[in-house]
C-alpha cells in the first residue's frame, strides 16, 4: 500500500479551490437602468429594466485567499438620472458551485438580512454642488 504525499494533496486542494468560478446572473426588477462593477477584475455590465446579465467577479490564484469577491450595483441619483452613484456593495464570503441568481430587490434585503455567505452595504447619494472655478 503506497502512502500518499501530502503536499501532493494539499496542493490538489488549494488548485480545485482557486479554480472554482462564482459567476452570478443579475436581473434587474427595479424601473432604472443598473450598472454592476466588479472592481478587482475591472469589468461592468449594464442592465436594463426588467433584463438580466451573468458577470463572474471570482479571484483566483493566491489572490482568493487574501481578498473577497465584491460587486458594486451603481443607479441613478434621485436628483439627477443621468448621474449614478454606487447604492450598494455585494460581498461574498465563499463561494458556491454553480452559478447565483439575485436581483437588485434581493440585494437590497441583505442589507438588513445578511448571509454567512453575502454581505451587503448599502450608501447614500452624496450631494453635489455646481462646479466652479
Amino acid at each position: 500500500m503506497k502512502v500518499v504525499n501530502f503536499s501532493f494533496i494539499l496542493i490538489l486542494v488549494v488548485t480545485f479551490s482557486a479554480a472554482t468560478g462564482c459567476p452570478y446572473t443579475i436581473k434587474n426588477d427595479s424601473n432604472h437602468t443598473l450598472i454592476v462593477v466588479d472592481p478587482h477584475n475591472k469589468q461592468a455590465i449594464f442592465i436594463n429594466p426588467g433584463k438580466k446579465h451573468e458577470i463572474d467577479p471570482s479571484i483566483y490564484g493566491w489572490q482568493h485567499y487574501v481578498y473577497y469577491e465584491k460587486l458594486d450595483f451603481y443607479v441613478p441619483h434621485p436628483k439627477n438620472p443621468h448621474l449614478l452613484y454606487r447604492r450598494y456593495q455585494l460581498v461574498e464570503n465563499y463561494c458556491i458551485e454553480g452559478k447565483t441568481d439575485l436581483a437588485l430587490s434581493n440585494i437590497a434585503k441583505l442589507v438588513k438580512k445578511p448571509t454567512k455567505r453575502l454581505e451587503v452595504s448599502e450608501f447614500k447619494p452624496h450631494k453635489h454642488s455646481t462646479h466652479t472655478h
